[in-house]
C-alpha cells in the first residue's frame, strides 16, 4: 500500500524490521526460518502494542470511538506490509515441508532421511498459526466498511486455511507395493493439532484408495483446502478399504498429532477404464491412499487432507518386479510440486545409475563399484551417450533377450539378498562382468581360478568360470534360487575339486585360497545319533561331469558309515 501525502510515516519505519532477513531468502535454512518468524512474530506484537498506546494518547476526546484517518492509514500499513512479510515466511516453511516429502520419497528408494526435521517444522507451523492469528486480531480492530480493509481480511483468512490444510500430512507410508488382502499400518500426522487445542475434541480422519485419474481430477477441479465439505469423498475411490478411520491422538511428552491405522487392510480394488486407457498394465497404475479430516474454524467448515506416495495394487507376487519399477522411477524421478503422478518419461545415465545404486546398497547391504556401475552402463545403453526412457529401463527387452534390463537387474539383487547376501557383504562375488571380459580376466590365470558372476542369459542366476587344466575357461551353468535353496552356493563350490582359487578384479588380480575365502560359510558336518527306523542317512553333493575321478574329499562332511570305515581301518 502506498503511503498517502502527507501521512506521518514515523511509525511505519519501525516496520522496516519486518524485511531484515540475513542473507538471500532461498538459502535459508530451516533453523534461519525458524529464528525469522520468531523475531517477526515479537517484532510486530512490540509495534503494535506501542502503536496502539500512541494512538490513544493522540486520539480526540470528541471521537473517542473513531480512529484518525492518519491513524487508520498508519496501522493499516503495518499491517499489511507485516502480512507481506508473513506470506513469505509461510511459503518458506511450507517448501520446507514439500522437500521432507520429498527426501521421503528417496528414502523409500533407500535414501539417508532425517525424520526429525519434521518437528522443526511443526515449530514454525505453530508460530506462523499464531501470527497469522494476530494480524487477523490486529484488521478487526480496523473498520470493516473499509474495501481495502474486508480485501486484506480476505487474504489472511485464505491463507489461515491454507496453512491448516498443508499442515496434514503422511508420516508412515502404506507399502508401495501392495497386495489385495494383506494387512499394512500408515499413520497420519497433524503439524497444528496442538496449535488449535484439537486434542479436546479429536477429529477422526477418513481413508479412501483413489487411482491416479481420480487424484489428479479431485486436485484440479478445486481447492481442497478451502472448502473440500462439498466433495463427498466417501463417496469416491477405487477399493474397498478395512479398517479405514481413525481417531487423532495428542501425545503430550513429544507434542504430536497424530492418527495411527495399525491394521489397514485392502479388501477389494477397482481398475477404471479411464485408467486402463492411461496405463498398458496393472503394475503401471499408481493409486494413493487418500486421508481427510473436516473440522469446524471460525463457524465455518473446512477440510484437510493428503495423499500418499503413489503404490501400485498386485495380487500376486510374481507382479512385484514390474511394480517395483513403476514406485522407484516414481520416488526417484517425480518432482517437488506435480499433477497426482506426473513424472518424467527419460532420465541421464548420472541421475539413473545413482537410483541403482541407492537401491541395491539398501537391499543388500554393499555398493555397486565403478565397474559394476559401468558394466550396468553398457549392458542397458551400449555406446551410446543420451537418455534412458522409461521403455527403456523396464519395457523394452533387452537385445537377445526376454527380458527387460530392471526384470534381469532386480532379480540379480533379490538373489543376493535371499541367498547370497554373507558372500556379497564378503566381496567374494564379482557378479557384474561380462562373459567376454570373464574370459580375459582368466585367461592368464593358473589352473583352478574361479570367479562368480551372474548370468545374462538367465534371470536370477549365478554362474562360476574356472580355468581348466587345459588352461581355457569353462563356464558352469547357472544356478538359481531354485538350487541355492537345496545346496548353498558356498558348499556347492566345496564339491567341485577344480574350484581351488577365488579371482578377485578389486584386488589387482590376486587370488585367495578357495577355503580360506569360503571356508567360514561352509556347512557344518551333521552328527547324526545312532540309525532308527533302520534307515541310514545321506547327503547331496554337487558333482560336474568329468570331474569324478578328480573328488577331493576335504573339508566336506562325513557320514556315518564313513566314520565307521576310518574307525575300522585305525584298528
Amino acid at each position: 500500500m502506498n503511503n498517502s501525502e502527507g501521512v506521518n510515516t514515523s511509525h511505519m519505519a519501525e516496520s522496516d524490521f519486518f524485511y531484515s532477513a540475513s542473507g538471500p531468502w532461498d538459502k535459508l535454512e530451516l533453523t534461519d526460518i525458524h529464528r525469522q518468524i520468531v523475531q517477526s512474530l515479537s517484532n510486530f506484537t512490540t509495534t503494535i502494542t506501542d502503536q496502539q498506546k500512541l494512538l490513544k494518547e493522540n486520539l480526540d476526546n470528541a471521537t473517542a470511538t473513531t480512529l484518525s484517518i492518519e491513524d487508520k492509514a498508519n496501522k493499516l500499513c503495518l499491517v499489511e506490509r507485516s502480512f507481506l512479510y508473513y506470506e513469505r515466511l509461510q511459503e518458506m516453511v511450507i517448501t520446507e515441508l514439500r522437500n521432507w516429502r520429498r527426501q521421503q520419497a528417496l528414502a523409500a528408494n533407500g535414501a539417508q532421511f532425517n525424520e526429525d526435521n519434521l518437528d522443526e517444522i511443526q515449530r514454525c507451523f505453530e508460530l506462523l498459526e499464531n501470527f497469522i492469528n494476530q494480524l487477523l486480531a490486529a484488521i478487526e480492530r480496523i473498520p470493516k466498511e473499509d474495501e481495502v480493509v474486508a480485501e486484506l481480511r480476505e487474504r489472511m483468512q485464505l491463507a489461515q486455511k491454507y496453512l491448516l490444510g498443508s499442515a496434514l500430512i503422511v508420516v508412515k507410508q502404506p507399502p508401495q507395493v501392495m497386495m489385495t488382502n494383506t494387512r499394512f499400518a500408515v499413520s497420519v500426522r497433524w503439524l497444528l493439532g496442538s496449535q488449535l487445542a484439537m486434542s479436546l475434541y479429536p477429529p477422526t480422519i477418513e481413508c479412501n484408495i483413489f487411482s491416479e485419474w481420480q487424484a489428479k481430477r479431485f486436485v484440479d477441479c478445486q481447492n481442497p483446502h478451502l472448502d473440500v465439505i462439498k466433495c463427498r469423498l466417501s463417496q469416491m475411490g477405487s477399493g474397498e478399504l478395512q479398517n479405514s478411520s481413525s481417531i487423532m491422538e495428542y501425545q503430550p511428552t513429544t507434542q504430536i498429532f497424530c492418527a495411527n491405522f495399525n491394521n489397514m487392510l485392502l479388501k477389494k480394488i477397482r481398475r477404471s477404464k479411464v485408467d486402463k486407457k492411461i496405463t498398458n498394465s496393472v503394475m503401471d497404475e499408481k493409486f494413493t491412499l487418500f486421508f481427510y479430516a473436516t473440522y469446524k474454524l471460525n463457524g465455518n467448515y473446512v477440510c484437510t487432507w493428503a495423499y500418499s506416495l503413489p503404490v501400485v495394487v498386485i495380487v500376486h507376487s510374481s507382479q512385484e518386479p514390474k511394480s517395483w519399477a513403476t514406485i522407484i522411477w516414481d520416488n526417484a524421478f517425480a518432482n517437488v510440486v506435480r499433477d497426482p503422478f506426473v513424472v518424467s518419461h527419460y532420465a541421464t545415465w548420472l541421475e539413473l545409475s545413482a537410483v541403482l545404486n541407492m537401491k541395491f546398497t539398501a537391499c543388500t547391504q554393499r555398493h555397486l563399484t565403478a565397474d559394476n556401475l559401468t558394466f550396468l552402463n553398457e549392458k542397458l545403453m551400449g555406446r551410446r551417450l543420451a537418455y534412458i526412457t522409461w521403455n527403456e529401463f523396464c519395457k523394452n527387452p533387452l537385445p537377445e533377450r526376454s527380458f527387460t534390463f530392471w526384470e534381469w537387474f532386480y532379480s540379480a539383487m533379490k538373489l543376493i539378498k535371499d541367498h547370497l547376501m554373507p558372500l556379497w557383504k564378503a566381496n567374494l562375488i564379482t557378479g557384474f562382468i561380462t562373459k567376454h571380459r570373464t574370459e580375459f580376466e582368466l585367461l592368464c590365470a593358473e589352473p583352478g581360478t574361479f570367479l562368480l558372476r551372474f548370468s545374462e542369459s538367465k534371470l536370477g542366476g549365478i554362474s562360476i568360470a574356472y580355468v581348466n587344466e587345459q588352461q581355457s575357461v569353462t563356464m558352469l551353468s547357472p544356478w538359481t534360487a531354485h538350487d541355492l535353496r537345496i545346496i548353498k552356493l558356498a558348499d556347492r563350490i566345496r564339491d567341485l575339486p577344480m574350484l581351488r582359487f577365488l579371482f578377485r578384479i578389486d584386488s589387482k588380480g590376486e587370488s585367495l585360497d578357495r577355503d580360506d575365502a569360503f571356508g567360514q560359510f561352509y556347512s557344518k558336518s551333521a552328527k547324526t545319533s545312532a540309525r532308527t527306523n533302520g534307515y541310514v542317512p545321506s547327503t547331496i553333493h554337487v558333482d560336474v561331469p568329468g570331474n569324478k575321478n578328480l573328488r577331493s574329499t576335504k573339508n566336506r562332511p562325513k557320514t556315518d558309515e564313513q566314520e565307521l570305515f576310518d574307525a575300522i581301518l585305525k584298528i
